[in-house]
């Protein structure tokens, strides 16, 4: 111990590592190491792709491909994931696997690797009385923690995935994104009050609307990209620390996170302040039972609202140009963005959308040093942190 850590010379670094370790007590999950009769554990890798990819089609009722997975799990940047499977020991089939993301993180100025918990589940023919999923749900977490992650996150939670957490893992919930959302045509009302004849209609009823697209008095140029590049790293490095916690924002997290994104669809937008970037806007075209939406995924920027606020104008003129319905967007509240969409004309809370929660989860460390608690304390308070939905797996 040297004289920078040793409490006899810094009494004020033992009170705050006593103070840490009892606040953070409460929220630390008191779990061990899975050891479970009749499931046998396999750490997930890059071989289990097939039979794992397979297992999520039959119990979701999906078609997803198997490079979907090889994408998500295996081509991330930050590096592979951390996952477990389980297997039941007298038929050797696959029981439950859970699979979580390995992210880099900015927290407090120091970069650090984060785990997104996203695809938890149990084929319901083995369930076994739900000790299969309890073991593959605790595991990533522990093995995360041994290699050096500190914080867990997930998104889109449902009612019952809190619950089960909560009771089992020591999930807890961090924040709630309300959806908001802007009308850009009528066509939906139309169609569903006249049928073919109002969606056709749509064309002509739409122009007041259009008349009222904002166009607000920005120093800012926009620039539709197909592709990230270099000034998305000077991006990250002129921004990062104005925010205590985020998820990285570069190029090659963004690259992977949306342009090699099997779900298609994504557009970006460049701010710049004559040559340099000044932030940045992504979006989701997609429909839902018949509803062209688009959803902002992630805006980053400076604390100032206005290149915000001049980012979701024109993100919103481009949807409008591309036929969108609706545009959406679930800032949370201590953000620009959501200082932007306040100030802008005929956004309302969505009452399509459900709440999205974001849970987080300290992961348990045997003998956590005060400045891991310090990025452990940092995370869990909603108020630090700049968070999209396009830091979850939305609809991946």
């Amino acid at each position: 111990m040297d004289a920078a850590t040793d409490p006899a010379v810094h009494p004020e670094r033992e009170r705050r590592h006593e103070f840490l370790a009892r606040e953070l007590a409460a929220y630390w999950p008191d779990i061990t190491w899975p050891d479970t009769p009749g499931v046998r554990m396999e750490r997930a890798t890059p071989g289990h792709a097939e039979l794992t990819n397979a297992a999520f089609n039959r119990v979701f009722g999906q078609e997803r491909p198997v490079s979907h997975h090889r994408w998500k799990f295996w081509e991330n940047p930050a590096g592979p994931s951390v996952g477990f499977l389980a297997f039941e020991e007298s038929s050797g089939l696959l029981a439950a696997c859970c699979i979580a993301i390995t992210k880099w993180a900015r927290v407090d100025g120091r970069d650090q690797r984060i785990l997104m918990y996203c695809e938890t589940f149990s084929d319901p023919q083995r369930r076994m009385g739900g000790r299969a999923f309890r073991a593959v749900g605790r595991a990533p977490g522990m093995q995360a923690a041994r290699e050096g992650t500190l914080i867990g996150y997930g998104s889109q939670s449902s009612d019952d995935a809190i619950k089960i957490g909560r009771r089992w893992f020591g999930y807890r919930v961090l924040m709630s994104l309300r959806t908001w959302e802007k009308r850009l045509s009528l066509r939906p009302a139309l169609r569903a009050r006249f049928g073919r004849a109002g969606a056709a209609a749509a064309a002509v009823a739409n122009a007041p609307l259009r008349r009222l697209r904002p166009r607000p008095a920005s120093s800012l140029d926009m620039e539709p990209r197909a592709r990230f590049g270099p000034e998305f790293d000077e991006l990250w490095l002129d921004l990062r620390d104005q925010y205590r916690v985020l998820l990285r924002r570069d190029d090659a997290a963004l690259t992977w996170r949306y342009v090699r994104c099997p779900v298609a669809g994504h557009h970006v937008l460049l701010a710049r302040r004559g040559p340099r970037p000044a932030g940045y806007l992504v979006w989701r075209e997609w429909e839902r039972e018949g509803v062209r939406l688009a959803t902002v995924l992630d805006l980053f920027t400076p604390r100032d609202p206005e290149p915000a606020r001049a980012l979701l104008a024109a993100a919103e003129r481009e949807a409008d140009r591309r036929d969108c319905d609706f545009i959406q967007f679930a800032p949370w509240p201590r953000t620009p963005g959501f200082a932007a969409l306040k100030g802008l004309r005929g956004w309302r809370r969505s009452r399509r959308e459900a709440l999205d929660r974001v849970i987080s989860l300290p992961l348990p460390l045997p003998a956590p040093t005060l400045e891991q608690m310090e990025v452990q304390w940092a995370a869990i308070d909603a108020r630090n942190w700049l968070f999209t939905q396009g830091d979850s797996d939305f609809y991946d």
